[in-house]
């Protein structure tokens, strides 16, 4: 496990680690816990110089100054923040969480299963129902008493998935819940 804090600065991240430091300076270890300073972090823009060594990317820091502990130590909880997405160090033989993959496709019966456990199976049809055009309707219906798979990308998908109040981001997650049912 990797805990990533964040101070103002590096000040301030000394003197919320003093009471583990004899001389002043950040501690190697509180307790079993280890401590590895990273600092000011750079991350890139997005964009990038062109050289004559070639491409660099511009990078601008991070706000704060940041430590990561292989393990929390209760009285720095306050300085806790999340892990980020790419986190670019972490402790070595610690797993780094890799985000789930959405499945391209599940099969009907995982999708209805998912669906269920969401709370959201009965609002499927009152949503197929509420589809203006009759054959857009049908087409609909259809898919839906009829698919043997349910692809993430189908359009029709996409619009039921909004229509019973899932965004992009809660479709996917309803997808990587039922790939796993």
């Amino acid at each position: 496990m990797t805990v990533f804090l964040q101070f103002i600065d590096e000040a301030a991240a000394a003197a919320a680690l003093s009471p583990w430091s004899a001389d002043g300076a950040i501690p190697a270890y509180i307790g079993s816990a280890a401590v590895d300073v990273i600092g000011v972090i750079q991350r890139p823009t997005g964009e990038v110089l062109q050289t004559e060594a070639g491409e660099i990317p511009v990078l601008a820091p991070v706000p704060g100054w940041h430590i990561n502990l292989s393990a929390r130590v209760p009285e720095l909880e306050q300085y806790e923040v999340g892990a980020p997405a790419t986190p670019d160090r972490v402790f070595a033989g610690i797993d780094v969480v890799v985000p789930p993959r959405v499945p391209s496709r599940v099969t009907r019966r995982q999708a209805r299963q998912a669906l269920a456990l969401a709370g959201l199976f009965a609002a499927v049809q009152p949503a197929i129902n509420a589809i203006p055009d009759p054959q857009q309707r049908q087409l609909a219906q259809i898919e839906w008493d009829d698919s043997q798979d349910f692809e993430r990308e189908r359009p029709l998908l996409i619009e039921l998935g909004h229509a019973i109040g899932l965004d992009d981001a809660g479709i996917d997650e309803l997808f990587i819940q039922a790939g796993a049912l």
